[in-house]
């Protein structure tokens, strides 16, 4: 769950919402299961897949093919995402 104050003029909460809108059924890519302003803030809802990059290191140490498979996945993650920018940038200039 994540909360963004409404007030603000730039919500970044709004946008990361478009984008899981867009890249949605993506592996990798947690579910979006709600967004809406309920004053005075913006709230989303996602999946949460497991531990974050934060709590990783309490583990202990990480062997090399931990490191090398999340370096793998975040850049399927990006480069999905620059693909579906690049997209929507490109039908936006065709209309």
């Amino acid at each position: 769950m994540k909360f963004e104050d409404s007030l603000t003029s730039d919500s970044k909460l709004m946008h990361e919402h478009e984008v899981y809108v867009a890249i949605s059924g993506t592996p990798g890519i947690p579910a979006l299961h709600w967004y809406r302003r309920e004053d005075p803030y913006e709230v989303l809802i996602l999946d949460r897949l497991g531990a974050s990059l934060e709590e990783i290191p309490h583990w202990g140490t990480l062997n090399m093919d931990a490191v090398f498979s999340y370096s793998i996945q975040m850049v399927c993650v990006l480069l999905c995402h620059t693909l579906v920018v690049t997209d929507h940038i490109f039908i936006a200039l065709l209309s």
